[in-house]
């Protein structure tokens, strides 16, 4: 018959584990269930320090299953960090009681559900082979249910190993900053913690945890707070208060921010509508000398006693020159209408298909080349 048990953390870090899960669901406002990441003891024996490390998942974002939003950012998460280790210590200085229920796995699972284990602990221990080949049977030892507080008032969690009788004897917990870290993206929200167990106690450590009657304790009035995503500790409500004024500020600056963006565009757009305006009522000027205000082509056409190239006009030019081969194509100011008037080319036109000879004054004086 194979063994089952798992290795067992110390008595600190048994204890600290179940009442940062609990402060952790306490302060972000999330259920027990989301902090039930891998647990592990980090115990070394070079470094003979008490540690541990877990890690809460809250899903995707959109889902918003946390009341306080994760900021993976230098500041909100050092105010994070000192949140939740406020919310643990001021939990071990009330020096609450604690106590276990020892249960099978299906009694377990039957009257508090998955929500208090842990990804450690929440798979059935898989059974082994013998040297036949064939799978050894598997006796699993009962798991240890931890109750904070009288009956579990403050909270719940499977532990890794016997806890303290009370809270106080942990001493103080103390988060690692440097392997502690946030991860947020569209698919994922997730915490990681470390933490270290200073067990300077005023309580002895080596009173026995009191042993609870499973009939004794009302297993669905514990886990009904604990399963909703409500802030329940006075460190949370601290937080998203705080929270709440910074997105009420960033919400002020970016309708200021856009009020100003508007006010730019108003703007720009008046100073267009000016400049168009001053150029539309100054008097238009055309002439050998000088160019200014809005030039009007109509106005200048009939100022100047012409009248506008139209297409059909062109056409009759080009096949009366270019198509009888007089010249190889019209002049590219009259085919990118630069020249876009005339005066009395259609009656020179009409001379030209009729055979009747004209003359043509340049305006400079009589020559031969123009007679």
């Amino acid at each position: 018959m194979a063994s089952s048990a798992p290795q067992q953390a110390p008595r600190g870090v048994a204890t600290a584990h179940v009442i940062l899960r609990n402060a952790v669901s306490a302060t972000l406002g999330c259920a027990l269930e989301l902090t039930g990441g891998p647990f592990q003891h980090t115990y070394r024996k070079d470094e003979p320090l008490q540690t541990g490390k877990f890690s809460v998942s809250l899903g995707k974002p959109s889902l918003k299953l946390s009341h306080i939003t994760l900021e993976p950012y230098a500041a909100q998460t050092t105010v994070l960090w000192n949140s939740l280790e406020a919310c643990a210590n001021r939990m071990i200085a009330q020096d609450l009681p604690i106590s276990c229920l020892e249960l099978s796995r299906t009694q377990l699972l039957e009257a508090w559900g998955e929500a208090v284990l842990d990804a450690s602990n929440r798979k059935a221990p898989k059974p082994k082979k013998g040297p036949d080949g064939k799978p050894l049977p598997v006796t699993e030892g009962p798991l240890r249910l931890v109750l904070l507080g009288a009956g579990g008032s403050e909270g719940v969690g499977v532990s890794h190993g016997l806890p303290y009788a009370s809270t106080g004897c942990v001493g103080r917990i103390a988060l690692d900053r440097s392997q502690c870290s946030i991860s947020v993206n569209k698919k994922k929200a997730e915490l990681s913690l470390k933490f270290q167990v200073l067990e300077e106690t005023h309580n002895d450590p080596r009173t026995p945890t009191t042993m609870e009657d499973p009939k004794d304790v009302n297993a669905s009035q514990i886990m009904g707070p604990l399963s909703e995503p409500t802030v329940r500790s006075e460190e949370g409500r601290t937080l998203l208060q705080a929270q709440e004024e910074a997105s009420t500020l960033a919400l002020q600056l970016e309708q200021r921010l856009q009020l100003e963006e508007e006010e730019q565009r108003k703007a720009k757009a008046d100073a267009a509508a000016a400049l168009k305006k001053e150029e539309d009522d100054e008097e238009m000027v055309v002439n050998a000398f000088e160019v200014k205000g809005k030039i009007d082509y109509t106005k200048l056409v009939n100022d100047f006693g012409s009248k506008l190239l139209d297409r059909d006009l062109l056409e009759r030019l080009e096949r009366l020159t270019v198509g009888r081969g007089t010249v190889p194509f019209l002049h590219r100011f009259i085919r990118r209408d630069i020249f876009f008037s005339h005066r009395d080319l259609d009656k020179l036109l009409d001379c030209v298909e009729s055979g009747k000879p004209f003359y043509l004054y340049t305006g400079r004086g009589p020559s031969s080349e123009a007679m």
